[in-house]
């Protein structure tokens, strides 16, 4: 482990620490967390730590927090993960598993305290214990997950890094269906306020995940169920294809930063020399426009009850064409990628200033 101490902002007694308010976006693809004036990104995967036999303080300094230390071990976290586990030993979230308490909410508390090392390491003093308000969400169609999820995120717990360490009491966990993340993007200043200058009645959100694509509808503040709803299809198809594409050329299986590249780009580096992979990915994201498309179709037809559309979420702008054909008043959010977090940091914000004005 390398010690470095957290940067203080100024110590201050448990009895003086205010309770800080997150908004987490547990993703399957990438996790996001914002809080007041940071945030913090990292892929969404995990390993089991290994020793690194050479400039391994190098190595700790390029991804600071990425070593996280529990009962069980040391693990290796997001790009430190990716970078130095190999592909076949790296855990990921893949959608509902068959135990949801076994599986998905220990990896998603696990994700908790990365993002919490993260977002925390130049907030809170090495040792020191925090509050915490979380506020995140599920897929549309998983919401009957959300108390399970709360009830493994609730709680005391160690949070340590090879960044620093800190105690973390979460008193509350507030879980919304996650396209509401965006939505809070445009009803919600960054403040907590209401925006007055959206002025929609019927808003849709679609949220294009890295294994969901979820759809809400939002008439006024009440939530329209008939009108929303989730398919187990995200950005992971495009990746699956590609990955399989590139096993057929490498007869190797890629590394998954490879994949990432490749998608990105449209061209990786094989061998010292570029690969121009453009036309592929173009089809490998046409399922995914397609069952984004179909999606919206069944939920909404035409779109013509609906004021506004958003688009948000990591896969969103491989989309936002496709759809703004489709539905010509859709809208790709700016930031796409951290609309739900900053979302459900806005809703913690606005509840804060309820709770105050009572």
């Amino acid at each position: 482990m390398v010690s470095r101490k957290f940067s203080p902002n100024g110590h201050k007694s448990e009895a003086q620490m205010e309770t800080i308010l997150v908004g987490l976006d547990i993703g399957y693809g990438r996790i996001k967390a914002v809080m007041p004036g940071k945030k913090v990104v990292f892929p969404s995967v995990i390993g089991r730590g290994i020793e690194i036999k050479f400039r391994a303080d190098e190595i700790a300094d390029r991804y600071p927090g990425e070593q996280l230390y529990d009962e069980s071990g040391t693990w290796f976290v997001g790009n430190l993960a990716l970078s130095q586990i190999a592909p076949a030993e790296i855990l990921s979230l893949r959608g509902r598993t068959g135990d949801e308490a076994a599986i998905s909410n220990p990896f998603r508390l696990l994700m908790m305290k990365a993002a919490l090392g993260k977002l925390f390491m130049d907030h809170v003093w090495d040792g020191e214990r925090v509050q915490v308000i979380l506020s995140t969400g599920l897929p549309v169609d998983h919401m009957p997950d959300a108390q399970a999820l709360k009830g493994a995120l609730l709680g005391t717990h160690s949070v340590e890094t090879d960044a620093g360490r800190f105690m973390v009491e979460v008193t509350q966990v507030m879980v919304m269906p996650q396209p509401y993340g965006a939505y809070y993007t445009r009803f919600l200043t960054e403040t907590g306020a209401i925006n007055t200058t959206h002025t929609a009645q019927i808003t849709g959100i679609v949220d294009v995940g890295h294994f969901t694509t979820d759809l809400i509808v939002d008439n006024g503040g009440e939530y329209i169920d008939s009108m929303s709803g989730s398919i187990e299809a995200g950005v992971h198809t495009a990746h699956e294809r590609i990955a399989a594409l590139l096993e057929r050329k490498l007869r190797e299986k890629p590394h998954p930063a490879m994949v990432e590249e490749a998608l990105l780009k449209g061209i990786v580096r094989v061998r010292g020399k570029d690969l121009d992979l453009s036309k592929d990915v173009s089809e490998a994201l046409t399922s995914l426009r397609r069952a984004t498309l179909k999606l919206m179709g069944e939920k909404w037809q035409t779109g013509a009850r609906i004021d506004a559309i958003y688009l948000g979420g990591g896969g969103a702008q491989l989309v936002a064409a496709e759809v703004q054909h489709a539905y010509p008043h859709a809208e790709l959010i700016r930031d796409a990628q951290f609309a739900n977090a900053q979302g459900y940091l806005n809703y913690a914000l606005f509840r804060q200033r309820e709770d105050e004005a009572i």
